[in-house]
């Protein structure tokens, strides 16, 4: 209800969800995921048509200089993708259509 007080009992913000695999469920319960992959990987959003307008961010621990790649609709800047091959902690945040995930940028972490 609108026209009366609400009571909050915990943070109305998500947690984040761990996810090594590269691939991203847009319907899990957060809008952040953290991710270390093992090898290279297909950075790749599922559930896309059922969350048009969600956005969040991907933080993506590179160890070992894994060359990514970016499933067709996820799109990324071909230069980003570049920039998340090399070792290195990465931000990257990310805006849902419904139809494809915009990854709006890479940003190394000092």
């Amino acid at each position: 209800k609108t026209d009366a007080a609400q009571t909050w009992t915990a943070s109305q913000k998500s947690g984040g969800i761990t996810d090594n695999d590269g691939s991203f469920d847009l319907s899990g319960a957060g809008n952040n995921y953290t991710s270390t992959p093992t090898s290279a990987v297909a950075i790749t959003f599922t559930n896309i048509a059922a969350n048009a307008n969600k956005s969040g961010y991907l933080t993506l621990t590179n160890s070992s200089a894994y060359a990514f790649t970016a499933h067709t609709n996820t799109k990324i800047a071909s230069a980003d993708l570049t920039k998340i091959g090399a070792t290195g902690t990465y931000v990257l945040p990310y805006l849902c259509d419904g139809t494809d995930v915009f990854i709006l940028g890479a940003w190394k972490k000092p």
